[in-house]
């Protein structure tokens, strides 16, 4: 695979599967999430649409349609869900082990 394609490939240990392939998030919240790719590297949403437009699809995105994209991810934000954690007793001598056979 030609370098071209992967700007960033020698950067956050970037390994993929067989076919260089990794998996990826959804794009719920995406606009929340920067920096962008597996090693964030890019920390612009239109860049990061650019950049996959040039790996993905061998495309040059103009900066209008960057754009246009990125308003349309902005139309995929939605309610986060609410994350309680359990609050434990702290681990004492007594606190019973985990058997380890």
């Amino acid at each position: 695979m030609s370098y071209r394609y992967r700007k960033f490939m020698n950067v956050g240990d970037f390994k993929g599967d067989a076919n260089g392939m990794v998996k990826v998030p959804t794009l719920r919240n995406i606009t929340q999430t920067a920096p962008y790719f597996h090693n964030g590297q890019i920390w612009d949403l239109k860049e990061a649409i650019k950049e996959m437009g040039r790996i993905q699809l061998g495309l040059s995105i103009t900066d209008k349609e960057a754009a246009s994209i990125a308003t349309f991810f902005n139309a995929l934000e939605g309610k986060k869900p609410a994350i309680g954690y359990p609050q434990l007793p702290a681990s004492t001598l007594t606190t019973p082990q985990p058997d380890m056979h």
